[in-house]
């Protein structure tokens, strides 16, 4: 649909960026974009390149979107739901943040940090074949082994463990959170694509090795939630997988993998590993908000209920709107940090995405933003049975597993917001791109 759109714009002497068509191939730049993001993460995670390079991803991304707005209007007919949860999304953000006073550079920035996700949905599903798509995930899943070498070389020739082991991400503190997002993009690739019935009887021993190197490198970051993650990625791939002879493989080797992960956990981590069988223990650890110990002044599982009680006291108008978007936001660079951030950023408030959300549009801004995230996952169920027929079951599950692990992860951390959410980006355009073209396999 999108890609007739070239000529009849090259064809516009009115256009007067039609030059992009004719000599810049987006669909690729789009595809470099991904191990260019992972490069650019490792070298200035390690502090080899200043934080503010990586800002030039979102310059390059909105002007992409500009120049290119025939094509995006073509998105926006195409699917008009999604479109107008955007829209609404907008309109709330910018008009709270106005009424709020928030000052705009902070609205601008909080847009930038909070779009990254649509606006690569957008752009990928406008120029993007099925083919492009497929490329990406392969790239990922390929790179798995390298990963893992970088993560072990980190924990045992350099001493590095927990936030400072981020394998491919860095060494420093904050890469394993990029980490995790990878591992589960690699785990959900390999499980769903195994019980999709995409893969041959090779699947298996790739499967193999790349559940056995996940749970292996997440032990040496001392990322426990991860065995929560591969847990939610295999009931779903289980779930809306073929059923049929792999069925029992995958699950033996899933739990296989499992105990070689759980077996290192109690050599390396043994504190972590008695902790994943303490519900207390583990329900304490979640909850921590000291700064001190967990490095979070607002909790991961009561970032709602304790910004109530810091925070809008039981105000009901700020529960509903908060104190308007862009009032907690912060960034690298100090003219985009907000009031707010400079008074209580010693909270860490920002390591949260739920917390983010709650703080500056309440319940109003929580549900719109989930229901875009959520969208391509309900885009996929609805049309599952074309998606299907056109043996496109790999998408489906592939989208669901990731949508729900999205979720958790806006608990868990706030990777959404971060620049590398580009990642998320990639799984969430799955749905859209299958449905374009139909007939697709899976990656």
């Amino acid at each position: 649909m999108y890609l007739g759109a070239d000529n009849k714009i090259s064809r516009n002497s009115g256009e007067r960026y039609a030059f992009l068509n004719k000599r810049f191939d987006t669909a690729a730049f789009l595809r470099i974009e991904i191990p260019v993001l992972i490069i650019i993460q490792f070298l200035t995670n390690s502090g080899y390149l200043a934080t503010s390079v990586t800002y030039v991803f979102d310059l390059v991304n909105i002007a992409l979107l500009i120049f290119n707005a025939n094509r995006i209007r073509g998105f926006f007919r195409e699917h008009n739901g999604y479109s107008l949860l955007l829209i609404c999304y907008c309109i709330l953000a910018v008009g709270s943040g106005l009424v709020g006073g928030v000052s705009p550079l902070c609205i601008g920035w909080e847009l930038v940090s909070q779009l990254r996700i649509p606006l690569f949905i957008m752009l990928a599903a406008a120029f993007w074949t099925i083919e492009d798509l497929k490329s990406v995930l392969r790239f990922l899943y390929k790179i798995q082994p390298l990963n893992a070498l970088f993560a072990v070389i980190e924990y045992f020739v350099f001493g590095l463990t927990g936030d400072s082991c981020g394998g491919l991400f860095g060494i420093n503190a904050g890469s394993n959170m990029l980490l995790n997002m990878y591992l589960i993009f690699v785990s959900a690739t390999g499980c769903c694509g195994y019980l999709s019935g995409a893969k041959s009887r090779q699947g298996a021993i790739s499967l193999a090795l790349t559940l056995v190197t996940s749970f292996f490198v997440a032990t040496l970051a001392e990322i426990k939630f991860f065995y929560f993650e591969a847990a939610a990625i295999i009931v779903v791939a289980v779930f809306l997988g073929k059923k049929n002879a792999k069925l029992a493989t995958a699950i033996a080797l899933f739990v296989s993998a499992c105990f070689v992960g759980l077996a290192a956990l109690a050599v390396y981590f043994p504190d972590s590993y008695e902790m994943l069988f303490d519900t207390k223990q583990m329900m304490s650890y979640d909850d921590g908000s000291n700064v001190a110990t967990s490095g979070y002044g607002i909790s991961r599982s009561g970032a709602i209920k304790q910004i109530d009680e810091l925070f809008f006291h039981g105000d009901t108008l700020d529960q509903i709107v908060g104190y308007g978007f862009g009032s907690a936001t912060m960034s690298s660079i100090e003219q985009f940090c907000s009031p707010f951030y400079w008074t209580y950023g010693w909270l860490r408030y920002y390591y949260s995405q739920i917390a983010m959300l709650y703080l500056q549009n309440g319940y109003v801004g929580l549900a719109l933003y989930f229901a875009l995230m959520l969208a391509p996952c309900l885009i996929a169920v609805r049309n599952r049975k074309q998606l299907e027929a056109s043996g496109g079951r790999f998408w489906l599950a592939f989208t669901v597993a990731v949508s729900l692990l999205f979720i958790m992860n806006c608990f868990y951390n706030a990777s959404s917001r971060s620049y590398a959410a580009l990642l998320w980006a990639v799984c969430f355009t799955a749905p859209f791109v299958p449905l374009q073209k139909g007939g697709h396999d899976a990656a």
